[in-house]
């Protein structure tokens, strides 16, 4: 008796789903996706962060091998660099060309015009950048205004002030480097940083800060060497301390 097999046969023996089966498998795993989704995006968010935060603590270690050797902090701008060997002529040398030029980061690939930058020394660019860029750390000189130097122009004199971190009060109060966007220092409270790190990102200005999510997240590396994670709610209720316009 041979009988014809039928579609029924045929499906339970697991050779043939039908059309509704899969649409329901697929809408399934559609589902699942979706429920996926976020919770792998935090864990990337957390991982690019965490390699963030590693960047501010060695850069925490290039400036404090500086400020040993040296005897100050490097400047946010030092203006007309002398021409050396290797070294051009009148070169406005921002912090991390200071670092690199007494021997303090390490490059990789060809020399830029500030010897290192995030184009060849991973430490400078923080992995939330779609692509190499000059830096993505900025330097807050700010507190300065507690040492009673004048800002000049377009905060210029602060920008060029070397200084020691233990003339500051309280140091860990004191937001240093932070997450920005190719800038050389930051000194508007709580605006020209980027925020890079919570489950949205932004580059706040002055323009725009009043429309930033509180969640908001930075990187910071203060003054006394620790660093933290920092939301846009926090440096808003206290800008003036962590910036350092106030004691």
């Amino acid at each position: 008796m041979n009988a014809q097999l039928t579609a029924n046969n045929i499906r339970s023996d697991g050779v043939r789903f039908t059309l509704i089966e899969m649409l329901v498998v697929i809408a399934i795993i559609s589902i699942l996706a979706s429920m996926l989704a976020p919770a792998l995006q935090n864990a990337l968010n957390s991982a690019k962060s965490v390699q963030c935060m590693n960047n501010l603590k060695q850069q925490n270690i290039a400036i404090n091998m500086y400020d040993n050797d040296l005897g100050e902090r490097p400047y946010a701008l030092k203006l007309g660099t002398v021409a050396e060997a290797g070294w051009p002529a009148n070169i406005n040398a921002k912090w991390y060309a200071l670092l690199y030029k007494n021997g303090y980061l390490e490059v990789t690939g060809a020399l830029t015009a500030q010897g290192a930058d995030g184009r060849n020394c991973d430490i400078l660019l923080c992995p939330t950048q779609p692509g190499p860029i000059e830096t993505s750390y900025v330097m807050n000189v700010a507190y300065f205004n507690m040492l009673g130097i004048a800002y000049g122009s377009s905060y210029l004199d602060w920008a060029k002030t070397p200084c020691k971190a233990s003339r500051i009060p309280s140091p860990s109060k004191r937001a240093y480097i932070l997450d920005g966007r190719g800038g050389v220092y930051s000194v508007s409270f709580k605006y020209n940083m980027n925020y890079p790190h919570g489950m949205s990102s932004m580059y706040v200005t002055e323009a725009n800060y009043q429309s930033a999510p509180y969640d908001l997240v930075t990187n910071a590396l203060y003054l006394d060497g620790h660093s933290s994670s920092l939301s846009f709610a926090e440096f808003s209720s206290d800008s003036r301390t962590i910036c350092g316009w106030d004691k």
